[in-house]
């Protein structure tokens, strides 16, 4: 029998079955050195990704409750909720992209709603699963978004599920007037004479539009621009080739009052370098060519003038080298402090990821990659999968991301 010590929450699942879409009954005991919460719960698999590549370490959608119904913690000092997410990070070996991004959109500006995150370690029925990121739920209560009254529609929250889709922000042309790229996250099973996706319609017929003449105007009352502005740059600075066309919520506080759409990033994980070369060499071209940021960089008065001086800005702040190095280190250090990285090394490194790829036929898809056999990535016999040389990594790109990026926008 081995002895190991942690610094990090432990957080404990029991369930009998559990499968990808509803929620099966359970219990979760979450640990501190400060005590221990133990509730009833609720807990399904979760990811479209994780369920297509049949990852080994599993993503969980957790849902607390008592006798009395919903049960609403402030759990490892994150906000009060009754609804977590557990993410395993399988496809980032550095097991801090999302975490350490997430913390980054919330400090860009202190206005802006953003997701918090802990690490944790997870034993699933007394099998230790190494780490995760405890994570809160994008929803009303973190967007602070109005509930709906009187069949007046005023909070509004859409995802977009993918860029497979021509109503996706992935393509310029709006074809699509159903807008099947997207999910309607909130208000769901509401009686209203309002059409749910007239705000997210207007805002895509807008830019799939030939208007010219007023178009800052138009712009203005559609779109929240500093906050695209400050999303462009996050994506800019990290590479999220990922994040172009999907992995994003956009949203409305209070439709009756703000028709400005915002919007929060969201998957964070292939980011920093994670994609491999060939595919981002396939992406390169397609770098931000969407119907929202494209529209805005060709139609907008200044916008990259407004880029420019917000980069100043940043680059003199969060986005200095030392900064963003600091965030990956100091992650680290609490990953090896804890002995969580080790223990993470050595139950996950022959068991990597497995890359999957869409059957042939989807046209988009097509578009730009090569469909692919699906392939199943490990590790060679004796290799090692490293946290650290991951961060490492990372660490050698910022300063080249960001000298490119001072380059563009003319930034000394």
């Amino acid at each position: 029998m081995s002895l190991f010590y942690t610094t990090l929450p432990i957080i404990e699942l029991y369930y009998k079955e559990l499968g990808w879409i509803d929620h099966k009954g359970g219990r979760i005991i979450v640990k501190t050195g400060s005590g221990n919460i133990e509730s009833l719960c609720t807990q399904r698999y979760r990811g479209n990704t994780s369920k297509a590549a049949n990852y080994e370490k599993k993503s969980y959608a957790i849902k607390l409750f008592d006798e009395n119904g919903k049960r609403k913690i402030p759990l490892l000092g994150m906000r009060e909720s009754d609804e977590w997410i557990l993410d395993p990070m399988p496809c980032d070996y550095s097991r801090m992209r999302n975490i350490v991004s997430f913390k980054l959109w919330k400090d860009m500006d202190s206005k802006y709603p953003g997701i918090d995150g802990k690490f944790v370690e997870v034993f699933v029925n007394h099998e230790y699963m190494g780490i995760y990121c405890l994570t809160e739920k994008v929803d009303r209560q973190l967007l602070g978004l109005k509930k709906t009254k009187g069949g007046n529609i005023r909070g509004i929250l859409y995802k977009c599920r993918n860029n497979l889709y021509p109503s996706s922000f992935f393509t310029y042309d709006i074809t699509d007037d159903s807008l099947k790229g997207w999910w309607l996250k909130y208000p769901k099973n509401i009686s209203t004479s309002l059409d749910i996706w007239t705000p997210l319609k207007r805002v895509m017929k807008f830019l799939s539009s030939d208007i010219i003449d007023d178009y800052k105007i138009m712009a203005d009352s559609l779109i929240d621009i500093s906050m695209v502005i400050d999303n462009y740059l996050l994506l800019e600075l990290m590479s999220a080739y990922d994040n172009i066309g999907c992995n994003k919520y956009v949203y409305w506080n209070d439709y009756e009052k703000d028709k400005k759409m915002k919007m929060i990033p969201w998957d964070m994980d292939r980011t920093w370098t994670r994609l491999c070369q060939e595919e981002k060499a396939l992406y390169e071209d397609r770098m931000f060519q969407n119907s929202l940021y494209t529209r805005l960089l060709q139609d907008y008065p200044c916008f990259h003038d407004l880029l420019s001086e917000r980069w100043r800005v940043l680059r003199g702040g969060i986005f200095s080298e030392d900064k963003l190095v600091d965030r990956f280190d100091s992650c680290l250090m609490v990953l090896e402090k804890s002995g969580a990285a080790k223990r993470e090394e050595m139950i996950w490194s022959k068991v990597h990821e497995v890359e999957y790829q869409p059957k042939r036929g989807i046209k988009d898809w097509i578009l730009f990659r090569k469909p692919q056999k699906q392939s199943k990535k490990t590790l060679k016999e004796g290799e090692n999968f490293l946290i650290k040389e991951e961060v490492e990594k990372i660490k050698e790109y910022i300063p080249i991301r960001l000298h490119e990026l001072d380059i563009k926008y003319g930034c000394k």
